[in-house]
């Protein structure tokens, strides 16, 4: 946020600087969607913390609370530093993995802590239950730790695309799981050696008939029902397997999700051989179209060349003369209305003939096409009807959006040639040919900002 507000304030005084008919304005700007990040995460944080607080002091006491609660943000600062040593930084799915760490890094807290009190209860002196309730249940929660560990293991092991984007979320929660651990067989010891105490009065009595009621009145008949009939539980287990296995084809399948970010692309091409004032065309009627949107907050368009790099899997490069790229920024995320939109600018773009309108919400993956059809022949005229046999079949499916047939791009060639001699006679030099008409095709870049 420093690094923004800075930058602010250099723009602010640039701005200052320009002639009366150039505005200055702002397309994009990261910080506050980090910052938000950043600030929900510290509101679970908090919530976590004060959770496991509540329900440990309901059992435990507010001494083995806060033994517990102690441990969460040390794993989280200890975690963070590693994982800075490590070569990451807070970034989207960093904070994703600590915000599942923290439902796992107080559970070997909880299974020490209960594992003294157990002793407590049977009349040995505090630091002789902690040593040995954390004896008792070390060897336990250290596989526990390192089973968990080892389940996330193999997405640190991706290769490059998706491996690297989500490498950070697997390290951050191994990271804080393995601390959590050292604290709990040592610093949770060390202080429930010192200050926890067996918890009595109406409090207690009343915790213990709780639980005893949940162990002999609810648990062990359960417990000894499924022991009984062991082979009507087998059979339940398979029904609901193969019952949760026919309902995944209705959840749907996604590599990785959108990222669901406030902003969406829309590319524009035109055939081939449009110049920048036929493309400009089509991005004024987008544009159109935009300001009709109250949902929309601003937008930024770039013909012959794409929108600044906003996000890991943006480019900012070159393209032609008949290409356009606009960056939407809506006014805030709403999961309804943003699709919805997204809807409803489609059938619209749709009506424009002239030219190809394709809009692209922000993907966490770098895949281009998730569905590619390759049709292989000699005859192009042959492709050429069959691929728009394929087109019509797709556009016609639920669903499917975003339909692109390269044979649909008609090309053209176009052979420009000098008269080295006559060129010579008016002092015409080849290198000035040459830019004059890459000028008039495609653009020449005059400067850099």
């Amino acid at each position: 946020m420093h690094v923004s507000e800075e930058v602010k304030a250099i723009i602010t005084n640039f701005s200052q600087s320009l002639p009366p008919n150039i505005q200055l304005e702002t397309a994009f700007e990261q910080a506050p969607a980090v910052n938000q990040k950043i600030d929900e995460f510290s509101t679970s944080l908090w919530q976590g913390m004060l959770l496991v607080g509540l329900v440990i002091v309901l059992f435990i006491g507010v001494r083995a609370a806060s033994i517990i609660v102690i441990n969460i943000p040390l794993c989280i600062l200890v975690g963070l530093a590693l994982l800075n040593f490590s070569g990451f930084n807070i970034q989207q799915f960093s904070i994703a993995g600590l915000i599942l760490a923290l439902g796992l890094l107080v559970d070997n807290g909880i299974v020490i802590v209960e594992s003294i009190n157990h002793y407590l209860k049977e009349g040995l002196p505090p630091k002789e239950a902690a040593i040995k309730g954390t004896s008792d249940v070390g060897y336990a929660i250290l596989s526990s730790t390192l089973t968990t560990i080892l389940a996330f293991y193999p997405l640190t092991q991706l290769g490059k695309g998706a491996g690297e984007l989500i490498k950070s979320l697997p390290i951050i929660v191994s990271l804080t799981l393995l601390i959590s651990l050292i604290l709990a067989l040592t610093l949770s010891l060390i202080l429930a050696g010192k200050f926890m105490r067996l918890k009595q009065g109406r409090h207690s009595r009343w915790i213990d008939r709780f639980t005893t009621f949940l162990s002999e009145k609810l648990y062990r008949p359960a417990l000894n029902f499924c022991l009984r009939y062991s082979w009507l539980m087998m059979i339940l287990c398979i029904l609901l397997l193969v019952g949760s296995i026919s309902l995944f084809p209705k959840i749907g399948v996604s590599l990785l999700p959108p990222a669901d970010k406030p902003m969406v692309f829309i590319e524009i091409t035109t055939p081939t051989g449009t110049n920048f004032k036929g493309t400009d065309k089509a991005v004024r009627f987008v544009e159109q179209v935009l300001d009709t949107i109250p949902f929309v907050k601003n937008y930024a368009s770039n013909i012959g060349h794409r929108n600044p790099q906003v996000y890991w899997n943006r480019l900012s490069t070159n393209l032609e003369s008949n290409e356009a790229d606009i960056l939407v920024n809506f006014k805030y995320w709403d999961n309804r209305f943003f699709y919805g939109t997204l809807a409803d600018m489609r059938r619209i773009f749709e009506t424009y003939s002239d030219a190809h309108i394709k809009i692209k919400e922000m993907k966490i993956n770098s895949i281009a096409f998730p569905i590619d059809f390759s049709i292989i022949g000699s005859n192009p005229d042959n492709l050429k009807a069959l691929s728009a046999k394929v087109v019509q079949i797709l556009k016609s499916t639920p669903g499917i959006i975003n339909v692109f047939n390269p044979l649909n791009l008609n090309k053209t060639g176009l052979s420009v040639e000098l008269n080295h001699k006559k060129a010579g006679l008016i002092g015409l030099s080849p290198l000035t040919f040459d830019q004059t008409i890459r000028a008039s095709l495609s653009g020449f870049p005059v400067g850099n900002v």
